[in-house]
């Protein structure tokens, strides 16, 4: 999938179907008309560019465009990323965990997590941010060749997933690789990628595989009972919010106070110290008949909540705007596009789990990368 409303369409489609099984094998009420409409209504408004107005956008001559169809090699800044990357694993663990068994650290790092004892000093904060920043630019470097640095960087977002017993980071990791990838592969370089539906079922597969790994080592074992148990967990995780968010929309009343923001771009205004973001965004949670409870809302009750639902089609039809308009800038050169791209895209993708502005990492990470491409494309652009 490459342009916005396509993307949006697929997962739409596949969260509506999980909803209704989930619905079904839970014994609880399907989803109501009024969550179906915002989410049919949210595809057809990021089509409205494409299928009615079909406006064309026209280069701007931004200072990026790149004249040289070559981008320039990232892989020391990559090395470097590992390397801090690293060095953050080694300090995370000894501060968190009294072993280096990596069977036992897991389900240490959940302990302390839940019971607020995890230890996260701002220096151990700094340097995560290599994590993030070595799989977006490993990215952008697989996306013109081979590169072992840039897998070495991908492989330890997964070993983050495995560490910490997380399902959301390794997850938003993945997307943001993954769309980095194919805008820089498909949109710059016009790169076909050999995807069929087997490969699809390979992938989801191996997903579903790494996040059992990743919650089995959270609980600290692993035989048939705990591999179902977590199945159930996942499937929750997965399907739940959205009939969480149902529930939520139909006690919403019109009179209910704006949050202007705090909710959607929560990491942001946690930045500037506007709002404290808390963890888990929603602290109330629901349960779904014999489920566990879930404080998983998706993010459309982020837009409604802090906007209202008309400034919320505003909103809608923005990032419409954005992601037809970053298709065209790279196709045309302008790189630095891409990461406009990206975040479209993954915030697209992950709005029926929550909002990707959340999250100050991600953020944070996308603004240096783009720093850094900045630099090595100037730097490249002399030397040729």
């Amino acid at each position: 999938m490459i342009r916005i409303d396509k993307t949006y369409w697929l997962v739409c489609m596949i969260f509506i179907l999980g909803s209704f099984i989930f619905s079904f094998i839970s014994n609880i009420n399907f989803i109501g008309f009024g969550s179906i409409f915002i989410f049919l209504l949210t595809g057809f408004l990021l089509s409205f560019f494409t299928m009615i107005i079909n406006i064309p956008f026209k280069d701007n001559n931004n200072k990026l465009v790149i004249k040289n169809p070559n981008l320039p090699t990232l892989n020391k800044v990559i090395i470097l990323s590992n390397i801090i990357t690293l060095i953050y694993f080694f300090l995370f663990i000894r501060l968190n965990s009294d072993t280096f068994e990596i069977t036992k650290i897991p389900a240490e790092i959940a302990f302390r997590r839940y019971t607020d004892s995890l230890l996260m000093p701002f220096y151990l904060k700094i340097l995560r941010f290599s994590l993030t920043i070595g799989s977006i630019l490993g990215a952008i470097e697989l996306a013109k060749t081979k590169s072992r640095p840039a897998l070495l960087a991908i492989l330890l977002v997964f070993f983050d997933g495995i560490m910490s017993s997380g399902k959301a980071g390794p997850l938003q990791g993945v997307i943001y690789f993954y769309y980095t990838f194919i805008g820089v592969r498909l949109l710059y370089y016009n790169k076909k990628i050999n995807f069929g539906f087997k490969k699809l079922l390979i992938i989801i597969f191996v997903g579903i595989i790494f996040l059992v790994i990743t919650q089995a080592g959270r609980i600290g074992k692993i035989d048939e009972d705990t591999i179902y148990f977590i199945l159930r967990r996942l499937f929750n995780y997965a399907f739940g919010g959205v009939n969480a968010f149902d529930i939520w929309l139909q006690s919403h009343t019109w009179t209910e106070s704006f949050s202007f923001g705090s909710e959607t771009f929560g990491g942001i205004f946690d930045l500037l110290g506007i709002v404290e973001r808390k963890q888990g965004v929603f602290q109330e949670g629901v349960r779904l008949g014999n489920q566990p409870s879930t404080n998983i809302f998706t993010g459309f009750r982020h837009l409604i909540q802090d906007y209202s639902y008309g400034a919320f089609l505003f909103i809608t039809l923005v990032l419409s705007i954005l992601g037809h308009k970053s298709i065209n800038q790279i196709k045309s050169g302008n790189i630095s596009w891409i990461f406009i791209f990206t975040l479209i895209q993954t915030y697209i993708t992950w709005i029926f789990f929550s909002s990707m502005f959340s999250y100050n990492t991600y953020i944070i990470s996308i603004f240096i990368c783009y720093l850094i491409l900045l630099l090595k494309t100037r730097s490249f652009r002399f030397k040729y």
